[in-house]
């Protein structure tokens, strides 16, 4: 297997590659990417439309924080629940 030149043995080393531009996206992401541009403009309009009187683009940063800080939280909990589980296998060790 090592000799065929599709195979690598390190599965996520293709997770993680360079781009220059948006246009080096694989077609699947540059899909993904108008859609979810379509739905981000969607989301602004319907802002810019409810409160005029707010920056849309700036409440859908604040949007974006917010969901990355309840990733991170979440992120948090599991690393705290898996260091539990070490010290209590650390206990049913000794």
């Amino acid at each position: 297997m090592r000799f065929q030149p599709d195979y690598d043995p390190d599965p996520l080393r293709s997770k993680f590659k360079t781009i220059n531009s948006l246009d080096d996206l694989p077609a699947e992401r540059i899909e993904l990417m108008k859609e979810l541009k379509a739905k981000i403009s969607e989301m602004l309009a319907t802002q810019e439309k409810n409160h005029p009187e707010e920056d849309s683009k700036l409440a859908y940063t604040a949007f974006q924080e917010m969901q990355l800080h309840a990733l991170q939280q979440e992120i948090k909990s599991m690393y705290t629940i898996i260091m539990e589980m070490a010290n209590a296998l650390d206990q049913l060790q000794k």
